[in-house]
């Protein structure tokens, strides 16, 4: 199916659609009978500031603890009153700690992050947890072969100071576990032995201690596969602990290493040799996280790192875990199921900011947006394994499908806000936008609803379910203090 352009649209009927309050409506026949703004209607670009048009945006970023596109000439203005540097993160220091137990970027740091680690049945639980419950929702490494690392770390007598052990591994280790602490329900936690407060405590410690560990491997000169998968998997406690803004900063140390590493050179299946099958489609795995999180960020910067021409790594195939890696059908749940559905939405992202880029008028801008509006829609409507559509449960299933299928709807509601995000602001006072305005409280309210749908169930606390739960709230506020059309 074609998708419609402006010229389309005004052609057709010139009802505005009523979207379903309760879900994102996600059927071609929604877009292709908006009402599209005629060349009268196109908004002077100066009648509001970019600020104004993208307040929304704003707030949201603010509550994540991030920056919007700052001001470059105020924050390096020499006469400024203030020289000190942007601080938005939560701070990695603690200042508590005894002198003996403080954790620096040093040799002598190690002794203190081995009394870090859980006595080996507890890290054995977490590890699992993550592997079973966290790893279908990144991806970033390889489950079996990482719990075999680890069984074998234990039995070399889990030292971390060992010179057999790579530091770098180390790092990925306090990243799962950290992980596993912010992520797994409250029950599970104290399951393992950690009650609230040093659950808390102990969940920045090994954030912190993974940094410390990469920093001692000199992971930006000794490029490792560890080092990349670490960051990757970093991403799920990151934002959780209030560490959003440097984090973006690590991520694209992480793109920088794996293209070193070639693994924006892995092409596809048919160019694997049976032996290096599974290490290259665990590459691709990782290469495809990176991209999903590259071009998640766009509304943060307005920019992205990793352009589609630039590399051949395709998309991971659905595949099990096994020793070959075997293939199955999309209809089978694997753990890159969601992961490879993520992608397939991510990668719509660039695509619209360099379209947004290259033109000139709200006009041409507002067409690219039902335009990916529309591809979006059909996306989700048509090309979605059935296992996370609204259908019934199999009971072979893993257990992890109904939290899989809360996270698509989340994130692809909060897409579609993204794709819009330029023309709300406008769209309660203009006409001419009515569709972004239905179009965005709709998809707020889908989050909000899946999110009190997620709270009954006893899966993972993932950080989405926060800052896309601010997202929405910030939108439904906004058409609360906008005045109707």
């Amino acid at each position: 199916m074609s998708v419609p352009t402006l010229q389309e649209v005004r052609t057709s009927e010139a009802a505005v659609p009523v979207l379903d309050d309760r879900a994102v409506s996600w059927s071609d026949a929604d877009v292709s009978t908006t009402r599209a703004p005629s060349e009268a209607q196109e908004v002077n670009s100066n009648s509001e500031t970019a600020e104004a048009e993208d307040a929304a945006t704003i707030l949201e970023f603010l509550a994540w603890g991030k920056r919007k596109v700052p001001d470059f000439d105020e924050l390096a203005d020499p006469t400024a009153p203030s020289q000190s540097p942007v601080d938005i993160d939560v701070s990695l220091y603690e200042p508590g700690d005894p002198p003996s137990l403080r954790l620096t970027d040093d040799p002598s740091s190690l002794p203190v992050l081995q009394l870090l680690l859980p006595e080996p049945p507890t890290l054995v639980q977490m590890i699992g947890y993550h592997c079973e419950c966290l790893l279908w929702y990144h991806a970033s490494f390889h489950g079996g072969i990482f719990q075999e690392q680890v069984d074998r770390f234990l039995k070399q007598q889990g030292r971390i100071d060992d010179q057999r052990i790579d530091l770098q591994w180390t790092a990925l280790l306090f990243a799962v576990l950290a992980g596993s602490l912010t992520c797994a329900p409250r029950q599970v936690s104290i399951s393992w032995g950690f009650e609230d407060r040093e659950r808390a405590t102990l969940a920045h410690r090994f954030f912190k201690a993974a940094l410390i560990c990469l920093s001692l491997a000199d992971y930006t000169a000794r490029h490792s596969l560890y080092g990349v998968q670490c960051i990757a998997t970093m991403t799920l406690s990151a934002h959780l602990l209030g560490h959003s803004n440097s984090h973006s900063v690590k991520l694209a140390s992480a793109v920088r290493i794996a293209q070193s590493l070639g693994m924006h050179r892995l092409g596809g299946e048919t160019d694997d040799h049976p032996s290096s099958r599974a290490r290259r489609e665990i590459g691709r795995r990782l290469w495809t996280e990176l991209c999903i999180q590259d071009w998640f960020s766009i509304p943060f910067s307005e920019s992205y790192l990793i352009h589609r021409r630039d590399f051949n790594t395709k998309k991971p195939q659905n595949c099990i875990d096994d020793g070959e890696m075997s293939t199955v059908p999309d209809s089978r749940p694997t753990l890159v199921t969601y992961h490879r559905c993520l992608y397939d939405i991510a990668i719509i992202m660039p695509q619209l900011q360099d379209d947004l880029s290259v033109s000139h008028t709200l006009f041409a801008k507002y067409e690219h947006v039902i335009r990916y509006d529309t591809q979006m829609r059909t996306l989700v409507s048509k090309h979605i394994p059935s296992c996370l559509r609204s259908n019934a449960m199999d009971s072979s299933w893993p257990r992890y499908i109904p939290w899989a299928r809360h996270c698509l709807a989340i994130s692809s509601a909060h897409k579609i806000i993204m794709i819009h995000r330029k023309f709300l602001w406008s769209s309660f006072t203009n006409l001419a936008f009515a569709f972004t305005r239905k179009t965005c409280i709709a998809a707020a309210k889908t989050i909000i609803r899946e999110q009190k749908q997620v709270i009954k169930e006893d899966g993972p606390v993932l950080w989405i379910y926060h800052a896309f739960s601010v997202a929405a709230s910030v939108r439904v506020n906004v058409s609360l203090l906008r005045a109707p059309i």
